[in-house]
Parts: C-alpha cells; sequence; structure tokens
C-alpha cells in the first residue's frame, strides 16, 4: 500500500512488534510503503522488515531515520522492536525514536476531528483488560484496568472515551474508534521528533494494574 507523505529525511523507516502485529513502513521517494501481518513477533518480525525493503528495492543503508512503538504490548514484541531500531541506529549512526501507541491513537484523532474534549485512550490487552492513558494535572497517567473500571472512571469524571479498536464492551460507547493504529505507517508521522540524539525507550505497564505517570 502507497501513500503520499513529506517529511523532512529522504528514506525513513518505521516499524513495530506490538500487540500481535509485525508491521513495518519506510518512506521513500515521496511515497510510504507498508508490510503489516498479525503474527507472532519473535518469528516473523525481521522477515517483515527485510521484505519491505527488498520489494521497495531499497538498502538498509539507504535509511537515515528509523522510529518505532514504545508499547504497550507484550514485553516480548516491544524489546524485539526496540533492540533491531537500537541495532540499526547504532550501526548506521542515524537517528532513531519511539512513540507510544497513546499517542499514535490520539494524532489520528487530531487528524480527523475537530473537537478537543477531557479523554481517555484505551487499547485492549490480551488479558480481557484494557490498557489506558488519561490526562491529569498537566500529566499523563498510564496503566491497565477493567472494563467495568474504566466505564465507571468515564461516567464519574465526565470524560469520553477514544477506543483503540471497537470491542463488544465498550464499542457503542466510544467517541472515536480506530481500527488499523498498530500499522507502523502512522508512526511516520512522528519524523520531526527525530534528532541526532537517538530517544528509544519501552513504555512497559504493570499488568497488576499500577499506574505509570510521565511528567
Amino acid at each position: 500500500m502507497k501513500n503520499k507523505h513529506s517529511p523532512k529525511n529522504n528514506f525513513l523507516l518505521a516499524v513495530t512488534a506490538c500487540l500481535k502485529r509485525c508491521s513495518a513502513a519506510v518512506f521513500h521517494d515521496g511515497i510510504i510503503s507498508e508490510k503489516n501481518l498479525s503474527v507472532d513477533a519473535s518469528s516473523n518480525f525481521v522477515s517483515v522488515v527485510s521484505d519491505l525493503l527488498r520489494e521497495s528495492n531499497i538498502n538498509a543503508r539507504e535509511i537515515n531515520g528509523i522510529i518505532t512503538a514504545s508499547g504497550p504490548g507484550s514485553f516480548t514484541g516491544v524489546r524485539i522492536a526496540q533492540s533491531f531500531t537500537k541495532g540499526m541506529a547504532f550501526s548506521l549512526k542515524i537517528p532513531a525514536v519511539s512513540v507510544d501507541y497513546f499517542e499514535v491513537i490520539d494524532s489520528i484523532f487530531r487528524q480527523q476531528c475537530n473537537n478537543d474534549f477531557p479523554r481517555i485512550i484505551v487499547i485492549e490487552s490480551e488479558k480481557n483488560q484494557l490498557y489506558f492513558r488519561r490526562h491529569e494535572e498537566k500529566k499523563f497517567i498510564y496503566g491497565v484496568d477493567s472494563y467495568e473500571n474504566i466505564e465507571s472512571y468515564v461516567e464519574k469524571n465526565n470524560v469520553r472515551i477514544i477506543i483503540s479498536n471497537i470491542t463488544k464492551n465498550l464499542g457503542e460507547k466510544a467517541e472515536f474508534c480506530i481500527d488499523d493504529f498498530r500499522n507502523a505507517r502512522h508512526l511516520l508521522s512522528f519524523s520531526p521528533l527525530l534528532s541526532p540524539e537517538s530517544r528509544v525507550t519501552p513504555l512497559y505497564i504493570n499488568a497488576s494494574g499500577s499506574s505509570i505517570v510521565q511528567m
């Protein structure tokens, strides 16, 4: 699949292996080419990336910036994609940056919706719970919780749900649903974050339900 794009770099690569999706996208010659597979990251990630570069007729050494997802998702998937990103950035001496899926979802929302309102972003986890990010007193609160507790929070605090994909539990309550946020092409829009100093860090959310606060 190819789309128009115009980041400042000539050749950009975006990769992700979170949430049971191996995805790679490359910006080249004014277009975006991508490859997406809903497969296990541990045995398929590298082949997805190499196949995309080969099919796009791009040598890895032409890449001058790389972006990856920091999470949330499986520990293994996050680690594989970030290790690949760091290794490629180090060997090619190119900048790299990571962006979490919540920011990806919020970016898509802001591009497609003119309304700006108090919101909580939720993503389904593998344990029938929801990863979430909410804004509170000039900081983000990250965590994981049950559908019931998320619904209760929304009702008590008069916020709206921005949901990552349609679920039987919260789909009808969501203000905005996004199905393809796991595809790496969305990461390419964050190319302005690339700088000479690479910043690749994982977002691990404790499955016990405790929250992570980012100032």
